[in-house]
């Protein structure tokens, strides 16, 4: 399972530096999935050769940062459709479909945040780390 959630987390990160790539030059703050989930990945694929108690504590700070990774993409994905959202939402008029739909993705990110979150649950209801 292990194993699994590293290519979940290379693959992310080839994803999003296809989605990127124009921009990459111009705003480098979209350096940070892809570079993380590299390097995440990378890790994650040796965690998961060598199971011990210093690869269980990674393992869990790696997805630990893959919720944050993702948290900070859902942030910067849509901190332009908050104010929008909120003032539909004082005026009583429906969102329309075609906001939502527009680029950057709305919940693109948020496949981070449940790699993490997978990540966590399999660390903590089936922790390797007291066979050490």
């Amino acid at each position: 399972m292990v194993f699994l959630l590293s290519g979940g987390l290379l693959t992310l990160a080839f994803e999003v530096y296809l989605q990127h790539f124009e921009k990459l030059s111009e705003i480098k703050v979209m350096w940070t999935p892809v570079i993380f989930g590299v390097v995440g990945g990378l890790l994650g694929v040796f965690i998961s050769i060598f199971f011990n108690k210093i690869s269980y504590y990674l393992f869990v700070v790696i997805m630990g940062v893959a919720m944050v990774v993702g948290s900070m993409g859902l942030y910067f994905h849509n901190k332009w459709r908050i104010p929008l959202i909120l003032s539909s939402l004082a005026d009583k008029e429906p969102v329309s479909i075609e906001f939502l739909t527009v680029n950057p993705p709305l919940l693109a990110p948020s496949a981070f945040v449940g790699l993490g979150v997978i990540g966590l649950l399999l660390a903590f209801y089936q922790p390797w780390n007291k066979a050490s």
